[in-house]
């Protein structure tokens, strides 16, 4: 008699355990943050700008700058820096010279350039 009561206690229990609705997580939207506006100046030119060559060797000279919205400068931890380089190749089967770019980078931590990428 205890062992059915006992398995009619734990069917109980198991029933009552079904019937429970599943608790929902709360869920909290994130509070909309505000975009701001950076703008990037390298000498006269801005946000990246295409130069000649002359202007580029005279510009990688300059600090990096970032302003805000309200010109307020802003610090700069690292940033890429990167060019073209054209190259002039022979092509071994017609021995007519063709023309090659390639891409040159790489992060740096200090602005203006080290002297390296200076010279």
């Amino acid at each position: 008699m205890r062992i059915i009561l006992l398995l009619i206690f734990a069917f109980s229990l198991i029933i009552t355990e079904a019937q429970k609705k599943p608790v929902k997580p709360v869920t909290t939207k994130p509070a909309q943050s505000k975009v701001i506006k950076l703008k990037t100046f390298l000498g006269k030119n801005e946000n990246g700008a295409v130069v000649s060559l002359d202007e580029g060797l005279q510009l990688i000279n300059f600090p990096l700058r970032v302003v805000d919205n309200n010109n307020e400068r802003c610090t700069v931890l690292s940033y890429n820096f990167m060019y073209k380089r054209k190259a002039f190749l022979e092509n071994e089967e017609t021995g007519k010279k063709e023309i090659k770019y390639s891409s040159v980078g790489e992060e740096f931590k200090v602005t203006p350039l080290p002297q390296l990428w200076r010279d």
